[in-house]
């Protein structure tokens, strides 16, 4: 059985992946929510010889949210949880007597939460947002209850902003306040309503207020999401609640008409000629405009309809509500949109509640030598009132702006219904005792444990005695494994499998007391360490190698945003340092790096020669180190992307776990110079101030040199381009291979004068030797016949002249001695003929 696919360590439960195995047989599936089986099933591969299963509806349906009605930050604790599953063949079985399955365990975390066509990774998700689709800027009236969950993938900080403005809108001053500390792993809701913040701001009303959340060590993590005062849109408006398709709660105000429709269907019997209405089935609709909605919030309400956890605030409480009807249209180009729907109590009775008494007014206290407070008072300057049944208190629904009262008895009663409700009969309110029966039936005497009046197998230990003093005489067999909360510690070291051999053909595992440790094969998802790598074989690099004067790991990324939550083209880089390590990346640092993102990689390999590449598989990324955060180490910096151009069409943000390197600097001169290797080529850079190279700033090339055509160089094949060259030693072509490689033909001459080719007054006196190469080894020894000439000019005289010239010295061969009589006019050409072989060379001079 090999696992092909398996769903990521942290996931979103719409989006979860699915499980694919390659098997020759059936297998065994078990699915556990923490330590409870949920599902368990047998599955035969198909023709392909293999088994997919998904997961994404149980493992979402087993996932829930939970709203209370509290102004203090509270743990979801059933909206994220870690499920196992566990796989066994049933042809493969442990090598021992009992003959049980072997089991592989994928252990993984799902939050219920689900994306459209999603192309990131769950963790860089879940940091960088809140579990919410509403609009990141939303206006709030003084009771409408708002709320905000997050999942924290690490330790993290919620933070609240609150600004302060005057009569004209102005922010004159603004306070900072923490809202709650966040563990790792967990998911959390804050409650976000306009009165519940102003009392944690010492009840200082702000102007608008923003939540974001940061790490412990001050980096903010997610967009900002912003709240400012409003007043009631219309006296229709009414407060809609929804849990979302991200898994959390969102409110919105919807102020359009509201319409009243009440069914009746009246059950009619008819006994000896008289008519009896013996049930009346009573059905109270409300039909509901949300009103004007602008473009974001329209896409924001499709999230609402087919959400199955609607609420809606009603007099002082939240209701439950189901959607009977809706009409969910709008036309693009029209502004502003509106939705229709229309839904009843999910509580519905066909009973009526109506007060008999007047509402109350606000609540004035007067609180002795201070005054009147239409907010909450400080009770301890109340006199004090002996308690009764009677005695009064004033109570509020956290959402409402009303006040009511409840008696001591009232609350007596209350409470002690739900311990009553509570208890289970199990032993206890607050706890249970699953074997609360079994612990009703034991009795002790004689140092024993007694059930139902007999001993328990303890009692028989003496018969079989090997534990003692925490120590076992014999070996201890854990069929369902062994779960310890401390440090395991094994004085010979560990084996894994019932035996164990050594080497390439041997089997099993083993890690001795030493730490010596041989295994079959070994993953690492994430970061793997060593002092010191060795291998075997062949050391192999698909991509390019790089020597550079920096670059590094990521270990995180941190995009900086707008106010409306959209991502800019700056942000954070935390490094992957060791303990005293300092970070190779300097201010103005060009860097580079490739990563395989789950989505948008290149398709075909590409490189113009400018420093534009491409590798299949692969998103190339450019940025450039804008500032250098805390000095010392140089563990992180912020960055700014490079800029969409023709040939970077599609700028990419870097991710933890990229490889980068500092490729260039704009400003540094010593940090310009770098080299890489590709497959075909090896290139040294010298002066890179910026992303494109041009051709002064390659120093050498050595292999492939068909991409410096780019630049105007006209270079093809492998060979060589250097700057500048220095060298002590020879240069020597050698014969045999040249002319395998280029053949024997080729020839050239060159005709050096001993006394240069110039004439000072009228004065020549030179010898001309003529000289025969093949490519560049001297072959005039292998010359059979020589042939000198001179040409004067076209008139009679020079011709004639030239005849007698030329046999005079039909006898020379490489060398003839040229004096002033030889040049009788101003222009005059002498001509040397060699043939090698059947080849003929000719090369000229003139004076």
């Amino acid at each position: 059985m090999t696992i092909l696919q398996q769903p990521d360590a942290l996931s979103l439960s719409g989006n979860i992946k699915d499980f694919r195995i390659s098997t020759p047989g059936k297998i065994s599936f078990v699915l556990l929510q923490g330590a409870t089986e949920i599902l368990s099933q047998n599955y035969d591969p198909g023709q392909d010889g293999l088994v997919t299963i998904s997961l994404k509806d149980i493992i979402h349906s087993c996932l829930s949210f939970q709203l209370q009605e509290s102004s203090q930050v509270y743990l979801q604790p059933t909206l994220a949880d870690t499920f196992t599953a566990r796989f066994s063949d049933e042809y493969v079985v442990n090598p021992d007597i009992s003959g049980d399955p072997v089991y592989t365990d994928i252990t993984f975390r799902a939050v219920r939460a689900g994306i459209d066509r999603f192309a990131d990774t769950a963790t860089n998700f879940l940091t960088q947002n809140f579990l919410t689709w509403q609009p990141t800027v939303k206006p709030v009236t003084y009771y409408s209850p708002e709320f905000l969950t997050y999942y924290a993938v690490v330790p993290c900080i919620v933070k609240l902003r609150a600004y302060f403005t005057d009569d004209s809108g102005s922010v004159i001053t603004q306070k900072d306040i923490t809202l709650s500390d966040f563990e790792a792993g967990k998911a959390y809701t804050i409650p976000l309503q306009y009165a519940s913040v102003a009392g944690k701001l010492d009840n200082e009303l702000p102007g608008y207020y923003d939540v974001w959340i940061e790490n412990t060590e001050g980096v903010r993590l997610t967009y900002i999401q912003r709240y400012y005062a409003s007043d009631m849109l219309s006296e229709q408006e009414q407060w809609i609640l929804f849990e979302n398709s991200l898994g959390g709660i969102d409110t919105f105000r919807a102020y359009g008409s509201s319409d009243f429709t009440g069914e009746h269907t009246h059950n009619i019997a008819e006994i000896e000629d008289n008519s009896l209405e013996y049930r009346v089935d009573t059905e109270r609709k409300f039909q509901k405009n949300t009103g004007h909605l602008n473009a974001q919030e329209r896409r924001w309400l499709l999230d609402f309809f087919p959400s199955l956890s609607k609420y809606i605030y009603t007099g002082s409480y939240l209701r439950p509500i189901v959607v009977t009807e809706s009409n969910v249209t709008y036309t693009d180009r029209e502004l502003p949109s509106n939705y229709t729907f229309t839904y009843k109590y999910a509580d519905a009775r066909p009973f009526l509640n109506i007060p008999r008494t007047e509402p109350a007014g606000d609540l004035n206290i007067t609180v002795p030598g201070v005054g009147s407070f239409t907010v909450p008072p400080r009770l301890v300057e109340f006199p004090r009132l002996p308690l009764t049944e009677g005695a009064l208190f004033p109570v509020q629904d956290p959402y409402s702006e009303k006040w009511y009262t409840a008696t001591s008895g009232s609350l007596s009663d209350f409470i002690a219904n739900r311990l009553s409700k509570n208890y289970d009969g199990n032993g206890g309110i607050g706890h249970q005792h699953d074997n609360f029966d079994l612990l009703q039936l034991l009795t002790y005497t004689a140092e024993y444990l007694l059930v139902a009046g007999k001993k328990i197998k303890a009692g028989y230990a003496e018969e079989s005695y090997t534990f003692c003093d925490n120590m076992s005489q014999e070996l201890i067999t854990f069929l369902k494994g062994l779960v310890s909360e401390g440090l395991i510690t094994a004085g010979n070291g560990i084996q894994f499998g019932k035996s164990f051999a050594s080497g390439l053909t041997g089997h099993g595992g083993s890690i001795t007391s030493a730490g010596h440790g041989e295994l079959r094969s070994l993953r690492v998802n994430e970061w793997f360490e060593t002092s010191e790598f060795r291998y075997n074989y062949v050391d192999v690099t698909t991509g390019e190698k790089w020597s550079a004067p920096g670059g590094g790991i990521i270990e995180s990324v941190i995009m900086d945003t707008d106010p409306e939550g959209n991502e800019l083209n700056t942000g954070v880089v935390t490094l992957k340092l060791e303990a005293g390590q300092i970070g190779a990346v300097a201010f103005d640092d060009l860097a580079m790096g490739m990563y395989h993102y789950e989505s948008g990689n290149a398709t075909e390999d590409y490189d113009d020669g400018k420093g534009n590449r491409r590798f299949a598989g692969f998103t190339t990324v450019f940025f450039r180190i804008t500032e250098i955060i805390g000095t010392g180490l140089n563990s992180k910096f912020r960055f700014e992307l490079r800029n969409a151009s023709d040939n970077y069409p599609n700028p990419v943000s870097p991710t933890a776990m990229m490889h980068f390197v500092c490729f260039g600097n704009v400003s540094n001169k010593s940090r310009q110079s770098s080299m890489y290797q590709t497959r075909t080529y090896t290139r040294y850079l010298k002066n890179v101030d910026w992303w494109e190279y041009s051709f002064s700033n390659i120093a050498m090339q050595f292999g492939d040199l068909s991409n410096l055509s780019v630049f105007g160089a006209d270079m093809t094949g492998y060979s060589a381009y250097v700057d500048s060259l220095y060298f002590t030693g020879k240069i020597e072509q050698l014969k045999k291979i040249v002319e395998d490689t280029l053949g024997t033909g080729d020839l050239r001459m060159e005709i050096d004068s001993s006394g240069g080719y110039f004439v000072i007054d009228n004065k020549i006196d030179t010898t001309l030797t003529a000289k025969v190469l093949r490519y560049f080894k001297n072959v005039t020894g292998e010359a059979t016949r020589w042939e000198w000439t001179r040409e004067s000019g076209t008139d009679l005289v020079d011709i004639a002249s030239d005849a007698i010239w030329n046999e005079n010295h039909s006898s020379a061969r490489e060398s003839v001695h040229i004096t002033e009589d030889d040049v009788r006019t101003d222009s005059v050409k002498f001509i040397c003929e060699a043939t090698v072989g059947v080849a003929k060379v000719r090369e000229e001079v003139t004076f």
